[in-house]
């Protein structure tokens, strides 16, 4: 599973796919609407779907850059804000620090995956309190277990709370994702 940086997939991404506006340099904040940083970079998948915003923690963890999962955001376009939905600053200070020169393996992703992974004391758990309660009220499909599956038979569609995106927190980010897969011309 080969991670991509939007730039890298698609270099005109920004004028051809999102009309001039751009999500990299959005505000990231946490539920309590404290700044947790900024988007730096988006990451696809080999199909160029978003997989990841790439947040730079900027003095929030001293700079610091991680990954994001797109299920787990909430856009606001309105406001320039992408809202990490349940994302404590403890969890941000366990989670990999990211760097696009280092290889994004199947290991790796797990670490960041783990951070996130409902019932595992990541940001879908109990202990988070507000996206637990979220949560409850969602109708997403649970989780497959970690060890349901394996490097070779892994996919993201495992794992809709990390990675599905819905129509009223990303009606913009799936139309623009559309766009980048009909217009697929990776260089």
């Amino acid at each position: 599973m080969a991670l991509t940086r939007i730039a890298d997939y698609y270099p005109d991404y920004k004028d051809r796919v999102f009309g001039g506006e751009d999500v990299i340099g959005y505000s990231v904040y946490n539920d309590m609407d404290e700044k947790i940083g900024d988007v730096r970079d988006i990451l696809l998948d080999e199909e160029g779907r978003f997989r990841y915003f790439v947040i730079d923690t900027g003095f929030w963890i001293f700079g610091k850059q991680v990954m994001l999962p797109v299920g787990r955001t909430r856009m606001d376009f309105g406001r320039n804000r992408v809202y990490a939905i349940g994302l404590t600053r403890q969890q941000v200070e366990s989670l990999p620090e990211y760097r696009h020169e280092d290889r994004m393996d199947f290991d790796r992703e797990e670490q960041v995956r783990n951070v996130y992974r409902p019932g595992l004391g990541g940001v879908g758990s109990a202990a988070t309190g507000k996206a637990a309660a979220v949560e409850a009220t969602a109708p997403v499909e649970r989780a497959t277990p970690r060890a349901a599956y394996s490097r070779e038979d892994y996919h993201y569609d495992r794992e809709p709370e990390l990675y599905a995106m819905n129509e009223q927190d990303h009606q913009s980010l799936k139309l623009y994702q559309e766009r980048l897969i009909a217009n697929k011309k990776p260089r």
